[in-house]
């Protein structure tokens, strides 16, 4: 077994180190060498280390002046004998066999690098995030490019930092940290990917990052805008040089954006000095910026922040007022058309933009029953990014007789907490108007900060006298009608199956294979290869499928986006899926369907209202699907989608909607 060099730095952290110290002695994969960097620590973090170096011979403390934490990796990795490097931070904990994992994925993909997932937790260990959130990092091998690419989704920060990998040491042959820097980890991220020529990531949650209060990442500063900047900056010239030119042009991007942040704040002019150094290298790399092939528009930002940063400021401002007013007056023009028509107006409140098919289909079959409603004349839809960006303007604009529509989905609770958070904000914001909330997912995890969240949705559900929700299964629908009692709620499916397709394409010989391939999968990696061995060997055109697109999706592609997928599904023989709207959409398009419940239980509560379709058959594992795939040999093109069990309760929800909007006119 190859040595692996774990480099924990170490800085004021007593009351944690004993965990994550720990956390990496007691690995399956024992052949290591913990290096814990004491940078100075004024408590006694010191001694905790030298305690723990007496216990286990694999331990060496080294003891040095404060310079920050890249300074403690650097110094860390100067003194490292093994073949592979991983850092933990000292607040951080691991998972007992993270180690052996991303070790033999290394081994078997014969790759540079692994990277693992991770789950937020506070100090007390209870998730941030609920365990049943969509994994970040899926099951995959990619090569150099592929790799890189990761970095071009700059939400995805978790591609850049240094804690959640295992590196070969050759990659640091010639890297250091840049001291005296916040966000560290993204002046080198692009330079290791590029180094590697393959690198493995793993959907296993192997690494608990604590949110202490009081940490560096807790609060955001000028010095962190500025610090991203340069990094950026770097990342750009560097992907340019490289020919990443996705990357280069995400690069600036953020750049500019850290540059707005500093140069917008009046309260905090310490960092002009730096900023013009910034715009001095950015004068360096004019000619390549300028030979680059970088839209137009970005080269006009870069060269006027090169001359004038007021100018690029004042830029900043002029687009977004004239966003805002061209906003206000394209909304203002649907209001006034409603309005003079003696109507309410019916706002359709923060639909998504992101690629999960299945919330698109969920709006595209709350805005079908609307029309049937024939209330779609009176609706005006508000995606997430114009209710973020124009909140402001919509408080000016809605009257408290206009009526509020929520979108459904699985966002009530815990289980997506931005999303939540968003429902709650709409709620209280608009807790004089009526408001409907389309069939939910209710979920809450059992800590004490799912109970605060809770305590504050019912305090501020409580005072929303017309809002009414709708939960989308049994289990939502009891947790719900117990803790928010004063909330009239109601039992409705998800709104997808409100929809009548009647696909008209001929059926062929693929099967679907529409698998997760995180956490929330009951299927193993292994025994997902052996089901698409044994649906090859069957005859099956195996096509691997996904409702998740990797790219955003706005109101006007949403519908031919939608159609494309459901003409795949419904040309498909079969479809084999652990995915809630990867059944849902098999079941709408006629196609027969074997799926298997995830982990959080969300597929098989919405399955139960499927009962009655023939086509929809539930497997609990691997062996029952491949006994269950012989009854799919022979093409049965004889099923029909059908949804009139389901009717009484969408008229239910109708009914619930045409009371709200007539009733205040």
């Amino acid at each position: 077994m190859d040595k692996i060099s774990v480099i924990i730095p170490v800085y004021n952290v007593e009351a944690h180190l004993p965990k994550c110290v720990e956390s990496v002695i007691h690995q399956a994969y024992s052949n290591l060498e913990i290096i814990l960097v004491n940078d100075g620590s004024t408590d006694d973090s010191g001694a905790i280390c030298d305690s723990y170096a007496k216990k286990d011979a694999r331990i060496r403390v080294i003891h040095k002046k404060n310079g920050g934490l890249s300074d403690a990796r650097n110094c860390g990795i100067a003194e490292a004998k093994g073949e592979y490097l991983a850092f933990v931070d000292a607040d951080d904990y691991i998972a007992p066999d993270m180690f052996r994992i991303m070790y033999e994925r290394i081994k078997q993909d014969v790759s540079d690098m692994a990277v693992c997932s991770f789950l937020f937790v506070n100090e007390k260990g209870e998730a941030l995030v609920s365990e049943n959130e969509e994994n970040p990092i899926s099951d995959e091998t990619v090569d150099r490019v592929g790799a890189v690419r990761k970095l071009e989704y700059v939400k995805k920060w978790y591609f850049s930092v240094a804690w959640n990998k295992l590196y070969s040491r050759c990659l640091f042959d010639d890297i250091k940290f840049p001291q005296g820097r916040f966000h560290e980890d993204e002046y080198i991220a692009h330079i290791i990917y590029h180094k590697c020529q393959k690198v493995s990531f793993i959907s296993d949650t192997l690494y608990f990052y604590v949110q202490r209060e009081g940490s560096i990442t807790d609060t955001i500063s000028l010095k962190h805008h500025l610090d991203e900047a340069n990094a950026m900056l770097e990342r750009a010239v560097f992907a340019m040089d490289k020919g990443y030119d996705a990357l280069s042009r995400v690069s600036l991007d953020v750049m500019i954006h850290n540059i707005y942040e500093c140069y917008g704040n009046k309260d905090d002019n310490r960092y002009g000095e730096e900023i013009k150094k910034l715009q001095k290298k950015c004068r360096k790399n004019t000619l390549q910026v300028l030979l680059s092939p970088l839209p137009i528009t970005e080269k006009i930002r870069y060269m006027t922040f090169c001359i004038n940063v007021k100018w690029l400021h004042n830029i900043h401002n002029n687009n977004i007022k004239r966003k805002k007013n061209r906003f206000d007056k394209k909304i203002c023009k649907n209001i006034n058309k409603i309005r003079k028509a003696g109507q309410n107006c019916i706002f359709l409140m923060a639909t998504p933009v992101h690629g999960n098919l299945g919330d698109h289909a969920i709006v595209y079959a709350q805005k079908k029953l609307l029309q049937d409603l024939q209330l779609q004349d009176y609706l005006i839809e508000i995606s997430m990014e114009e209710y973020k960006t124009y909140k402001e303007v919509l408080k000016e604009r809605i009257q408290s007789s206009d009526m509020i529509l929520l979108c459904g989905g699985g966002h009530l609770g815990t289980l997506w907490p931005a999303e939540d958070n968003v429902i709650s904000e709409i709620v209280d914001t608009y807790r004089n108007n009526p408001i409907i909330v389309f069939p939910q997912t209710c979920f809450y995890d059992e800590n004490d900060m799912a109970k605060q969240r809770m305590l504050r949705n019912r305090i501020i559900y409580s005072k929303a006298g017309k809002l009414k929700v709708f939960l989308r299964d049994q289990k939502s629908y009891k947790i719900f009608s117990s803790e928010f009692p004063m909330v009239r709620n109601y039992l409705v499916p998800d709104m997808v199956t409100y929809m009548t397709l009647k696909p008209s394409f001929c059926k062929t010989g693929s099967c679907l294979i529409c698998m997760r391939d995180d956490k929330e999968s009951i299927l193993s990696t292994t025994e997902r290869k052996h089901l698409l061995e044994a649906l090859s060997e069957k005859g099956y055109d195996v096509i691997i499928c996904s409702t998740v697109e990797q790219y955003g999706i706005d109101k006007k592609a949403r519908e031919s986006v939608l159609h494309k997928k459901w003409q795949q599904f419904a040309q498909a023989r079969l479809v084999v899926t652990d995915r809630l709207h990867g059944m849902l959409f098999a079941a709408i398009n006629q196609t027969p369907c074997l799926y298997m419940d995830n982990i959080s239980g969300k597929v098989s509560g919405q399955a139960e209202w499927l009962k009655d379709l023939s086509y929809i058959t539930a497997v609990k594992g691997a062996e029952e699907l491949f006994d269950k795939i012989k009854e799919f040999e022979s093409p049965d093109t004889g099923f029909e989608y059908s949804n009139q069990v389901l009717q009484p309760y969408y008229e239910i929800l109708k009914k619930e909607i045409k009371d709200s909007y007539y009733s205040v006119r």
